[in-house]
């Protein structure tokens, strides 16, 4: 087994927007807070990494890139981004996963920010079993987040007062503050037509000027239905995933560990951690398996990735220097992925 290895790497921001002014598509790169503008690639970069999608490492989300995209060039951007508040009335935003266990908090990273007095919140839905869409609210964030709060890491934080057990699928949403406030919020993810399996795991949108919860695909095919009338861009679709991140509960001494598409999470162990940990987990298959350890800001402190044969494993993470307080651990397998979170004291 190697030894976790120490890995602050370089992120790219090249973030676009999508252009309905004119009949394409057009790359065009919008500013946030922490990057620089880039005209044409290679796109600038952040001095910090962040949380990623098991999709991230597919061939189609071309490496370390975060995304998001603006309707429309020619509206003002604040009131006009796709997984964002927008002028088709979109209320919130969400992402599928498949899994079983209790989930405490709810991570999301944003991409843009504007305003500093907008409330932002985290849901937790049941999945319709025929539709696919989100049904039902299950659990809803105690914690609260304005937009000025979110400014300093851009990681929102949610936590929920009492854990919300999921079972299957479930969708994790972040509800935007309200056109009225003047404040936006847009949702960082993968590039369009980038997302992980199974085939259904979709983003989706909640807009009010469609009638509801629409897939990311569904929700390009409608939108261009409205903007265009030739039929040949019809089947483009805005398929992608977003970076909202269940973080799950692993309890000392249970007996049944949240799982997810032959993944089991097993916990950190010792937890309260000085020195060292250790992330236990569970592949029923041979899997190349990543584990990221990080901080409240997104950032990545460690890392590893190698391939392993099915049954259980440890990584050790060491932590010599790193000051104390709550940490967040990721690991993924390509066909799943689990979020929980271990303590440093020293």
């Amino acid at each position: 087994m190697k030894k976790i290895y120490t890995l602050i790497t370089f992120v790219a921001a090249g973030l676009f927007c999508t252009a309905f002014a004119q009949q394409q598509f057009t790359n065009l790169p919008i500013a946030i807070p922490g990057a620089k503008l880039s005209n044409s690639p290679p796109p600038s970069t952040m001095a910090t990494d962040t949380l990623r999608p098991p999709s991230w490492t597919l061939p189609c989300n071309a490496g370390d890139t975060s995304w998001f995209y603006s309707w429309d060039r020619v509206s003002p951007k604040d009131s006009g981004y796709v997984d964002g508040n927008d002028k088709f009335g979109a209320t919130e935003c969400a992402q599928k996963y498949n899994a079983t266990g209790t989930v405490t908090e709810v991570l999301v990273y944003y991409a843009h920010l504007h305003g500093t007095n907008g409330t932002t919140t985290a849901k937790i839905y049941s999945v319709n079993a025929t539709t696919k869409k989100p049904l039902s609210v299950i659990g809803t964030s105690t914690t609260t987040i304005t937009t000025g709060n979110l400014a300093s890491t851009f990681l929102g934080v949610y936590g929920f007062s009492s854990p919300v057990s999921v079972n299957g699928y479930f969708d994790v949403a972040v509800e935007f503050p309200s056109p009225t406030s003047g404040d936006t919020v847009v949702v960082s993810g993968t590039k369009f037509q980038c997302a992980g399996t199974p085939a259904d795991s979709l983003s989706w949108s909640n807009e009010t000027s469609f009638g509801g919860w629409m897939s990311s695909f569904s929700l390009g095919v409608r939108i261009l239905k409205n903007a265009y009338t030739y039929a040949a861009l019809v089947g483009y679709n805005f398929t992608h995933d977003l970076f909202i991140f269940p973080v799950v509960t692993i309890a000392s001494g249970m007996n049944e560990y949240p799982s997810s598409n032959g993944l089991t999470l097993m916990g950190a162990y010792p937890n309260p951690a000085q020195d060292f940990t250790n992330i236990r987990f569970k592949t029923i298959v041979p899997a190349v398996v990543s584990a990221e350890v990080f901080d409240l800001t997104g950032r990545i402190i460690e890392k590893s990735s190698e391939t392993l044969a099915a049954g259980t494993h440890d990584m050790k993470v060491s932590l010599k220097g790193i000051a104390p307080g709550n940490y967040y651990y990721t690991v993924n397998t390509g066909s799943a992925q689990l979020t929980s979170k271990f303590v440093v004291t020293k």
